[in-house]
């Protein structure tokens, strides 16, 4: 005779919708968290093409801003099982641990820096907010690393706190974006703040910097949607 699984004992489950999640007790949630048990690492870039982070991991991917200039969705759309549905993959919180700071660490700070959900928006309006604690739960735990992280949703990062070793930015790719920049980064609490003006789609004007410690300016590369896109040198010097 089979005994069956209590209520709360969630069954074997590789990674979770957000309705997927929503469906799930509290405590079952917890369960899920406390007893991932991945072997993952973080993946390492094979080219420099984002040169300020040679790391990237994804805990939760997918994105529904619908851009159409995004990589990502592209890359999701032609190998991911889930596409580019938000999607929760609890093993992979593992990656911190397992994966060691090379020793290039220590004069190129690329190394060790990693770039967090690069195949997602972390903060967008649709992500559960335990998801995003988590994450960010398992960034205090790995002080050895510095996580960056970059959203469309600067007013909804502005409602947690980050250990010292989250880089936190925001995309501005056009000017109608800047005001929201701005009026969240007063309020967004990290030791590391960042904008990334990428890809440059207009010039832009800003009524202050002062709140950002680093700045990346650049283009596109090709995407399904649009072609590759390289801002004028004007637009940058401004």
């Amino acid at each position: 005779v089979r005994t069956p699984k209590p209520a709360d004992e969630p069954k074997s489950k590789a990674s979770f919708s957000v309705p997927e999640w929503e469906a799930l007790t509290d405590v079952q949630r917890q369960t899920i968290i406390m007893q991932a048990d991945g072997h993952s690492k973080f993946n390492e870039q094979e080219t420099n093409n984002i040169e300020w982070a040679m790391w990237s991991w994804n805990p939760v991917t997918g994105c529904k801003h619908n851009c159409p200039y995004c990589y990502a969705r592209d890359i999701a759309e032609r190998f991911y099982e889930q596409k580019f549905e938000p999607t929760f993959i609890p093993d992979r919180l593992a990656a911190p641990h397992n994966t060691k700071v090379p020793f290039e660490a220590s004069t190129n700070i690329g190394y060790k820096n990693v770039f967090t959900c690069s195949m997602a928006d972390l903060f967008g309006r649709w992500v559960p907010s335990d998801w995003i604690q988590t994450v960010l739960d398992t960034v205090s735990a790995a002080p050895q690393w510095n996580f960056l992280f970059l959203t469309k949703f600067p007013i909804r990062m502005a409602e947690f706190e980050f250990p010292d070793n989250a880089w936190v930015g925001t995309s501005v790719d056009c000017q109608a974006r800047v005001k929201n920049a701005e009026e969240a980064f007063k309020r967004v609490n990290a030791k590391v703040k960042w904008l990334s003006c990428e890809p440059l789609l207009e010039p832009l004007q800003f009524t202050s910097l002062d709140m950002f410690s680093w700045i990346v300016l650049g283009g596109a590369s090709k995407s399904t949607q649009t072609p590759k896109w390289r801002p004028p040198r004007a637009w940058i010097n401004d």
